[in-house]
């Protein structure tokens, strides 16, 4: 995001996936008296309408907390507690939201980033966080990391095929467009 003096703003994104981020950014530059939970809130009642939208508020921020720390810059091990915390309020808030809504793209990518938060974490850990390999994987444009860590169950793969759909990607690698596409699409490893 980079407010621009004369009003307005410019917002770069590589994706769908990125929609709350936008909608925030645009929405601040519209009106730089919101605060970031007014503009969450915003969202939360417009996209998951049924939602308690406190809860659904944490469940972003506890998302947000692991996401900082487990950045290639950080590299420090997230907050189990807060994984765990996460998942479960996916669980709750998908029971509340609007049947009609239960399946937009827009809910199940925020749901699925809580499950698959909590796989990868919970098998980094049980692997020791080998993060040695972590910064290395991002040089070589790929999600290689965290995809050996989100394949080994049926419901991650599951997920993780369900995020292909959604973002239109495809689920193997593609030496055509290695740049433009396996960098973004979500690190499944078909059998």
């Amino acid at each position: 995001y980079k407010h621009v003096s004369n009003g307005g703003c410019y917002m770069y994104s590589e994706g769908i996936f990125d929609d709350l981020n936008k909608v925030v950014c645009a929405e601040l530059a519209w009106d730089e008296t919101l605060s970031l939970r007014a503009s969450v809130e915003d969202y939360i009642g417009y996209e998951y309408p049924g939602v308690d939208a406190e809860k659904c508020f944490e469940l972003i921020m506890l998302i947000d907390h692991n996401h900082n720390l487990t950045n290639k810059f950080v590299l420090k091990h997230p907050d189990m507690e807060k994984a765990e915390r996460a998942s479960a309020l996916a669980d709750e808030l998908d029971a509340q939201i609007y049947a009609p809504y239960k399946t937009s793209w827009r809910w199940r990518i925020l749901y699925i980033r809580a499950k698959l938060d909590l796989i990868r974490f919970t098998s980094c850990e049980a692997a020791g966080w080998p993060v040695e390999d972590y910064p290395k994987s991002y040089r070589n444009y790929g999600n290689y990391f965290w995809g050996r860590y989100l394949n080994d169950t049926a419901e991650s793969r599951g997920y993780l095929r369900e995020l292909c759909g959604i973002y239109h990607a495809s689920t193997v690698d593609d030496p055509e467009r290695f740049v433009c596409h396996n960098r973004l699409r979500p690190p499944l490893i078909e059998p």
